[in-house]
């Protein structure tokens, strides 16, 4: 997985800086997280990818943030959830999206250095369209990127 993102990284993406992580069948099966158990049973090779953000934040420079719809992301929640997710590397961890109609990526700067990685067409369409950077996904992750199941799609 980290090999093959690096590839990316390296050949295609180069002008990427930060990177926009969604959850729910991005890095997990759908349909979402429940909040019950480890974050860790949840995510697909969590140890692995855990070490791919570091990897790509040292070598890259790049800034890893989770931006997710889901519920846990909200209100008393949010808290415990974001520690689960500062231990798997992510820089930063966005709280509930899930009351936002807009992009994932629509109120930052830079767009043009921001991928987002997503299992939902719609929200990478909506990323290209605010000038971002998507990579649409076709299966979690891990698989998809090995496999080369996803679509880029450049602002």
């Amino acid at each position: 997985m980290q090999k093959a993102f690096c590839k990316l990284l390296d050949t295609k993406l180069s002008s990427i800086r930060v990177i926009f992580w969604d959850l729910d069948g991005t890095l997990g099966d759908a349909p979402g997280w429940s909040g019950q158990g480890s974050v860790t049973q949840y995510i697909h090779q969590s140890a692995a990818l855990a070490n791919m953000l570091k990897t790509i934040s040292d070598k890259y420079g790049i800034y890893n943030v989770l931006v997710s719809r889901n519920g846990m992301f909200c209100d008393r929640d949010y808290e415990k959830t974001k520690a689960q997710f500062k231990e798997l590397n992510f820089d930063d961890v966005l709280s509930c999206y899930r009351r936002r109609e807009h992009s994932k990526v629509f109120e930052y700067e830079n767009l043009d250095t921001i991928l987002l990685v997503d299992d939902q067409l719609k929200e990478c369409l909506d990323a290209q369209r605010d000038g971002a950077y998507a990579m649409h996904i076709c299966d979690v992750f891990p698989q998809a990127v090995v496999t080369g199941n996803y679509a880029l799609l450049y602002p």
